[in-house]
């Protein structure tokens, strides 16, 4: 099927709408990723953090949370949801959490509604097809590494173990979703903190080092970063491709402008 090529006129109240969306989830999700500029760390640097570094990243993690909370609050009227309590007791979790899954959920969203006015059908299925198995994969991983972790606790642990409690949650929000594949991908979440407190547990027994946490931790926050990175750059790349349509379309004719103007007032009359 050949590319959708939509009206960029303004007659297209359709297409006005879809581009809007489209510019608003691509500007929630670069607004929940680092912004351009900033310091970034790569893996070989992380053991050299030095307290300025470490400051920088931490405001932008608060910064991110912050849009990231904002979204989650958000409401979309006039479209079938559900929405959820959650609370995770985790804070890296958490944290990840509450910075890239309200982008992730808008942005899986719009594309499943809009993306085939942009690419046209053919493409859009393929790149859904990619979300998808993104999120099959997590949802793989996540089940293996919560299967590992119980059956570590069966094997390790008894009723003289020490068992560590949360005092409150490190996040609890209600969250509206409005595809399934977004519900999908919160139980992943779910899942992870699961994981996590499986391990910490672990940990508090003597049974696991620090380490493995750690690597765990890091292993969660790249998977919903890296969905929320992928969303951003496809919803960018569908923005950009028509706004640079719309700039090297050509201006109507003097005369077609003359005649148009002259209709719209015989309409007024």
């Amino acid at each position: 099927m050949t590319e959708a090529t939509p009206t960029t006129t303004g007659n297209n109240d359709m297409f006005t709408d879809a581009l809007h969306e489209v510019a608003s989830a691509e500007d929630q999700l670069r607004g929940s990723l680092v912004e351009e500029g900033e310091t970034q760390l790569n893996a070989s640097a992380v053991g050299a953090v030095n307290a300025a570094q470490a400051d920088v990243l931490r405001s932008r993690a608060q910064r991110e949370r912050n849009r990231g909370i904002k979204n989650l609050e958000k409401r979309h009227e006039g479209v079938a949801s559900v929405v959820l309590k959650v609370a995770l007791n985790e804070r890296v979790i958490g944290s990840a959490f509450e910075r890239w899954y309200a982008g992730c959920e808008n942005g899986i969203f719009v594309l499943g509604k809009r993306a085939h006015l942009f690419v046209g059908d053919t493409s859009a299925e393929q790149l859904m097809n990619q979300v998808i198995a993104k999120i099959q994969a997590l949802e793989n991983e996540a089940k293996t590494d919560l299967e590992g972790v119980k059956q570590q606790l069966s094997i390790y642990l008894t009723e003289a173990s020490i068992k560590p409690q949360y005092v409150k949650p490190a996040s609890e929000r209600e969250v509206q979703l409005r595809t399934q594949l977004a519900h999908r991908l919160l139980k992943v979440v779910l899942a992870q903190d699961q994981i996590l407190m499986g391990l910490v547990q672990l940990h508090w027994n003597g049974e696991i080092e620090t380490a493995h946490i750690e690597a765990q931790e890091n292993k969660a926050k790249k998977g919903l970063r890296d969905l929320a990175t992928f969303l951003s750059k496809t919803m960018r790349g569908m923005r950009s491709k028509v706004e640079q349509k719309a700039k090297s379309a050509p201006a109507p004719e003097a005369g077609e402008a003359a005649n148009s103007a002259s209709i719209e007032q015989q309409d007024a009359a």
